[in-house]
């Protein structure tokens, strides 16, 4: 049991051929922060598992701060919540997925996957990719705010299977123009996205060489012309970004990860595959 636990500061470098970071079984407010992991078959796995004993569920959790690239290279996805309730999940990085960025399902936990946030995070998923968030087995109410969600592939940004959709709140999120209500058997664009779903009136369509910086050289900070910025939401649970600088910048909530500044950084850098993350990140 991982009731209260902490997992923080830790670089998990590949090859792989499992998560880079595994909880199983069942906890309460169990921490995941400001952790790398790069080049396995799954990044940060959360899975409930009511066969051992006990009830097989993560509740309260929070997730915040991670970088995790180059995961879920046969089977996985960057972030897997399986039997995760009212989990927080905001400000982590994931790029360079090969497979799926975010999934929320059930598998062996004690219950469904229901009403988590996820607000304030960056998903690039490759060409050749599923979906950048993809929820399943009654994946009910979960809240989607201020995210990047870009996909290269011919899958897209959001697939829910139908009994997922329950309490959807999503909205000002930074999409591709591909969806799907049933799973991805059918695939939709973001206009038939909102006529089912009522939801993501105000997101927007975007790639991701018009919103971040070098994105080829594993730079996901975004650039001042960006269209994430002062795109967001105003979020009393997101009060900084992942390298802890205020939100917002500017008058408005800039989207994903990483808020724009003007700011000139000339040192204090540490580079982790080709990318710049400030050392604040506290890897």
């Amino acid at each position: 049991y991982l009731d209260d636990a902490l997992v923080e500061g830790n670089i998990i470098d590949g090859p792989g051929i499992a998560a880079g970071i595994l909880a199983l079984d069942e906890s309460s407010d169990l921490t995941v922060r400001r952790n790398w992991v790069t080049d396995h078959d799954g990044g940060i796995n959360l899975v409930g598992d009511s066969s051992i004993g006990g009830t097989g569920l993560f509740v309260g959790a929070l997730i915040e701060n991670n970088i995790v690239d180059l995961t879920g290279r046969s089977v996985g996805s960057g972030l897997s919540l399986w039997g995760v309730q009212n989990a927080l999940v905001r400000n982590n990085l994931l790029f360079g997925l090969p497979r799926y960025g975010i999934t929320l399902g059930t598998g062996l936990a004690g219950g469904a996957s229901t009403g988590n946030r996820l607000l304030n995070n960056t998903v690039v998923v490759l060409a050749g990719g599923q979906w950048a968030l993809y929820t399943g087995e009654a994946a009910t109410g979960t809240v989607l705010h201020n995210n990047i969600l870009l996909n290269d592939s011919t899958r897209g940004s959001i697939a829910m299977e139908s009994d997922s959709l329950p309490g959807l709140d999503s909205d000002r999120n930074l999409v591709v123009d591909r969806f799907s209500t049933n799973g991805g058997s059918t695939i939709i664009d973001l206009g038939a996205w909102r006529t089912a779903t009522g939801m993501d009136e105000s997101s927007a369509l975007g790639t991701p060489g018009a919103t971040f910086l070098a994105p080829g050289a594993g730079d996901y900070h975004l650039h001042e012309a960006s269209p994430a910025v002062d795109a967001g939401l105003t979020l009393i649970d997101v009060p900084t970004d992942l390298e802890g600088f205020a939100r917002p910048y500017g008058p408005a909530f800039d989207l994903g990860a990483f808020e724009w500044s003007n700011v000139i950084f000339n040192d204090g850098f540490e580079v982790f595959g080709g990318a710049r993350w400030s050392v604040s990140i506290g890897l």
